[in-house]
């Protein structure tokens, strides 16, 4: 299984207190989504509370976000953003990115790609992507088959991204 990607999905009952708590999330992933830059794009949230409104967020949230893992670990900690919409792709900390000048733009709402056979990370150079698709499941998708396993295995009810699709027949066609 090394070297390869393994794509999960999270809906239905689940032990986050909402969809999608990210702050749990990263807990899940541990010290590694703090090692990580994060891009966020196409996001939609909703503001639950706790200390002032990040300015790294903004209410106008078509604007992408860059931020450390460290930064975005702390705000997902003191403040109660929850993601209805939004793509968070992780990577390598050697990498930057100037989030105004994106070639390659992920984004979740409309993206019919994420439901073929062949769904990947958005951007190539990302290592993980986080999908928050419109409060009802998370999708994670990612290059490091340790952080799959640890998400699988904090959430029982996590399957594998192309199984779910086939049973529910939505397996679409490459796009």
């Amino acid at each position: 299984m090394a070297g390869t990607a393994l794509n999960m999905i999270l809906r239905g009952k689940s032990q986050l207190p909402y969809y999608t708590d990210l702050a749990y999330i990263f807990g899940v992933l541990g010290y590694r989504a703090q090692t990580l830059n994060w891009l966020i794009t196409d996001a939609e949230y909703n503001w639950l509370g706790g200390e002032s409104f990040p300015p790294e967020f903004r209410l106008d949230s078509s604007t992408p976000v860059w931020i450390s893992g460290t930064r975005l670990q702390q705000i997902l900690q003191e403040c109660a953003i929850q993601f209805n919409w939004g793509v968070l792709s992780g990577f390598d900390p050697d990498i930057v990115l100037d989030p105004t000048h994106l070639v390659i733009y992920p984004y979740a709402d409309g993206n019919r790609a994420l439901w073929t056979e062949a769904a990947a990370i958005q951007h190539p150079q990302a290592l993980i992507e986080i999908v928050c698709w419109d409060n009802t499941l998370t999708l994670f998708l990612s290059k490091d088959p340790d952080l799959s396993r640890n998400f699988q295995a904090a959430f029982s009810e996590a399957m594998d991204l192309d199984l779910y699709k086939q049973a529910q027949g939505i397996l679409r066609s490459g796009e």
